[in-house]
C-alpha cells in the first residue's frame, strides 16, 4: 500500500496504526484525539483542526482541534470571511492542498486568521488542508498547521493524501452514527432536560447552564434561541463564553465531557 514512497519501517507502522485508530470507535472526538497523536508527528505538524457542519446546522461548525486554544474557534465567525483555507479546498474534494497553493505569502501574513493565532500565542506559519465531505448533508475539512516557517514537503503532502480516504470514512461513519443516535424531538419533550455535571456547573452562570443543557440535548443555536426566547447572537455569545470557561473547542467535546462528568 505504501510502496513507492520510500517510507521507513517506523513511518509505515505509524500509517497502519493511524488506519487502526480511525476505525477504533464511532465517537468522533475520541477517534480524532487518537488520530492527531499519530498524524501530527507523521507530517511534522504542530496543530490540527477538523471542522464539521451539516445541512440542519449550515454555518454552525463543530471543531475538534489539537493544541489550538478554544478562543481561536470562538472568534471564527468574524474570521470566516477571511478563511482562505476553506475557499481553497472546497472545490477540490479530498485533494490535499498546501498554503502555497492557497494564498500568496504576503497576503497570508496580512490575513486576520494569521494575526489572531499569533495574538493567542499559537502562531500559524504553514498550513496543509483537505476537504473531506461537501455533500449528502455533511461538510467537513481537516487542516494541519506548523508554528514555524518551514513549508510542508511534497512527501508529507502525499502521506496525508494517502490517509485522506480513511480519515473521510471515519468522519462520515462517526457522523452517521451520531445522527442516528440523536433523540427525536418528541422524546426530548417527554424526558427532563439533562442536568449539567457539578464540575461544569460551578463555572457557569444560570443562563450558561441552560445553554449547556440544550447543547447536551443536541439543539442548534437557532433552536436554543427559540427555546430560551433570546436572539441568535446572544446564544452565540453564551456559547463562546462557555467554550472559553470550560476549555473546549466544540459542542461534541462539551457533550463528551458532560458524559464523563468532568
Amino acid at each position: 500500500m505504501w510502496k513507492g514512497m520510500g517510507l521507513g519501517k517506523r513511518e509505515q507502522q505509524t500509517m497502519w496504526d493511524l488506519n487502526g485508530a480511525l476505525g477504533a470507535s464511532l465517537d468522533l472526538h475520541s477517534v480524532l484525539k487518537d488520530a492527531y497523536r499519530l498524524l501530527l508527528p507523521l507530517v511534522g505538524a504542530d496543530y490540527g483542526a477538523l471542522a464539521v457542519t451539516w445541512s440542519e446546522r449550515a454555518g454552525e461548525y463543530e471543531w475538534i482541534a489539537e493544541n489550538l486554544p478554544p478562543a481561536f474557534f470562538g472568534s471564527y465567525e468574524a474570521m470566516a470571511p477571511h478563511d482562505f483555507v476553506h475557499s481553497s479546498v472546497q472545490a477540490k474534494m479530498q485533494i490535499v492542498v498546501c498554503d502555497s497553493e492557497m494564498i500568496d505569502r504576503r497576503a497570508f501574513e496580512r490575513n486576520m486568521m494569521y494575526h489572531r493565532a499569533r495574538e493567542l500565542g499559537s502562531p500559524i506559519e504553514q498550513v496543509i488542508a483537505v476537504m473531506l465531505h461537501a455533500s449528502g448533508g455533511l461538510q467537513s475539512g481537516l487542516s494541519l498547521y506548523r508554528k514555524r516557517r518551514r513549508p510542508f514537503t511534497e512527501r508529507e503532502q502525499r502521506m496525508l493524501q494517502l490517509l485522506t480516504p480513511a480519515i473521510a470514512n471515519a468522519v462520515r461513519n462517526c457522523w452517521l452514527f451520531a445522527k442516528e443516535a440523536r433523540p427525536a424531538k418528541q422524546i426530548e419533550m417527554v424526558h427532563p432536560a439533562p442536568q449539567v455535571p457539578t464540575v461544569l456547573d460551578a463555572r457557569l452562570t444560570p443562563r450558561e447552564r441552560q445553554v449547556v443543557s440544550a447543547i447536551i440535548r443536541g439543539l442548534s443555536n437557532h433552536e436554543i434561541a427559540e427555546e430560551l426566547g433570546c436572539s441568535l447572537n446572544t446564544v452565540k455569545k453564551h456559547v463562546q463564553h462557555i467554550f472559553e470557561k470550560l476549555g473546549v473547542e466544540s459542542r461534541q467535546m462539551l457533550r463528551y465531557r458532560a458524559r464523563r462528568g468532568a
